[in-house]
């Protein structure tokens, strides 16, 4: 049975996790949380009213008899199965402003500012009134147990498919395209990560944001002068179009490794002109995709960019 010790308003509070957080920090941490200031307006609630714990769940769903099944919520405020203690302002004021303390770290906006309107009321009417089954008090009590528990049904957690983030959470394409690529390795976890949020557009764009790190790699494979960063896809790619084709004209004796690179060259060539047509997409707000077409575009990525880490492109670090 809960009791709530005589220390719990000096006891260290969690600090709510924020983005990915494990099942386990959910059910032991976040939820527990929540789950303490839920219990101590309930326990606060049934003080004021001096009744018997509910047997059945609250019309939102929640079992609050599963939590106080038997002993009178005064007595557990209490700590003790004595007798019921007097409902003083002092008592009243020590238990919410636990409540308040927690709300605020919560963000629980709401609940927080009907728990100031309580507080006043019962510093205006502390030498007045009989705290204990004051009407208005109980009522207002009622009211902000509905506003948290409406702010509560406000808080959404996303699970996603448990075999999709085992495979794409934070992926990598490798070490060989990180080490090459050192500063795509933030905006590939970022698509791979957006498929997982199940927002398809969002990974593609982040796709073509990877893919411009080797079409810049490209560019400067060839001319080591050049400011590719400055320029926009088009100009980049008729610049490799030229180049590549220059080195098709030249007349030189059939040499395997020769044709092996200009195979290459071309293949790299082909997927950059691909890219560009949902680079184009993406960025000109033309369409949106499907999860899908993010799956592709994620997949061909990969692919281009191991295909240029393996032939030795490269595109040094300068993101800090």
């Amino acid at each position: 049975m809960l009791t709530l010790p005589e220390n719990y308003a000096t006891i260290q509070r969690c600090e709510i996790p924020h983005g990915w957080i494990s099942l386990y920090d959910v059910i032991r941490r976040t939820g527990t949380y929540f789950l303490d200031v839920y219990r101590l307006l309930v326990t606060f609630e049934q003080l004021v009213a001096l009744a018997p714990a509910p047997k059945s769940g609250s019309e939102k769903g929640i079992p609050l008899g599963t939590l106080y099944p038997t002993r009178s919520l005064a007595q557990l405020l209490a700590g003790h199965l004595g007798e019921e203690p007097a409902v003083s302002a002092e008592k009243i004021n020590s238990r919410i402003a636990l409540i308040e303390h927690d709300a605020n770290e919560l963000g629980l906006e709401g609940t927080a500012d009907r728990i100031r309107a309580i507080r006043e009321y019962v510093a205006e009417h502390t030498m007045s009134i009989d705290f204990q089954g004051d009407e208005h008090l109980r009522h207002d009590v009622r009211v902000l147990r509905e506003v948290l528990e409406s702010e509560l049904e406000k808080r959404w957690i996303f699970i996603p498919d448990r075999e999709t983030y085992r495979k794409y959470f934070d992926k990598s394409f490798g070490d060989e395209v990180d080490n090459a690529f050192p500063d795509a390795r933030r905006d590939t976890a970022s698509a791979a990560n957006s498929y997982i949020y199940d927002e398809p557009t969002a990974c593609v764009f982040h796709c073509m944001r990877t893919a411009e790190y080797g079409l810049r790699a490209l560019t400067l494979h060839f001319d080591p002068t050049a400011k590719p960063n400055k320029l926009e896809w088009g100009p980049l790619i008729r610049n490799l179009e030229k180049r590549i084709a220059e080195l098709h004209e030249r007349n030189q004796q059939p040499d395997p490794d020769r044709q092996a690179t200009l195979d290459f060259y071309s293949e790299a060539l082909a997927q950059c002109r691909f890219f560009k047509r949902w680079r184009d997409d993406v960025s000109h707000t033309n369409g949106y995709y499907e999860a899908t077409e993010a799956l592709r575009a994620l997949t061909h990525v990969e692919e281009f960019m191991k295909l240029l880490a393996k032939n030795g492109i490269a595109l040094a670090a300068t993101i800090p």
